[in-house]
This record gives C-alpha cells, sequence and structure tokens, in this order.
C-alpha cells in the first residue's frame, strides 16, 4: 500500500477537490473562543494540561514508523522539533 520508494503526489491521485495525498505531521487544534488569544505570537495555554500536543501523521525523518500517516507522538506544545512541519504544495 505504502510506495517503497520517493513518488510524485500526483501520482497517487487526488480527491474532489484536486487535493493530493501526502504523509506530514499536523497537530490537532482548535478553540471555541479565540477573543483571548495572544497576539504575540505565544502558545496559548488555559493550564497545564493544555500542553500536550498528539502529533498525527508522517515525518520528514525517514524511520519507518514515523513516516506512516497513522504514527502517532506525544510533544509539548512549546518543544522545539526540527523534524515537523507543514507542506504546501503547488503545480508548476
Amino acid at each position: 500500500m505504502f510506495p517503497k520508494k520517493s513518488v510524485s503526489s500526483r501520482s497517487l491521485g487526488s480527491n474532489q477537490r484536486y487535493y493530493y495525498r501526502i504523509n506530514n505531521k499536523l497537530v490537532n487544534r482548535r478553540a471555541s473562543r479565540y477573543d483571548q488569544a495572544p497576539i504575540n505570537g505565544d502558545a496559548w495555554l488555559d493550564n497545564d494540561d493544555n500542553n500536550a500536543r498528539v502529533m498525527r501523521g508522517g515525518s520528514w525523518r525517514n524511520e519507518p514508523f514515523l513516516c506512516r500517516s497513522s504514527s502517532r507522538q506525544f510533544n509539548y506544545a512549546n518543544e522545539m522539533l526540527n523534524n515537523i512541519g507543514f507542506r504546501v504544495i503547488r503545480s508548476l
């Protein structure tokens, strides 16, 4: 099911909105109110329990267990990591 080598995202096909399947880490975050959100770029934390995040999706690293879309990891919101991010896809 997973390619054994790098492939073009176009070769995997797109959905009805022309989004292509990619593997990367994403953080699920949302809030019900934004009127008290920090405006200086700081993490928005109500208490210590809100400091934990679940990272889901693939990775920029090469360990097979991290590259899978189903991988899950625990990280803190204020933790600096160099192996996570997001990708912007554009046709040229």
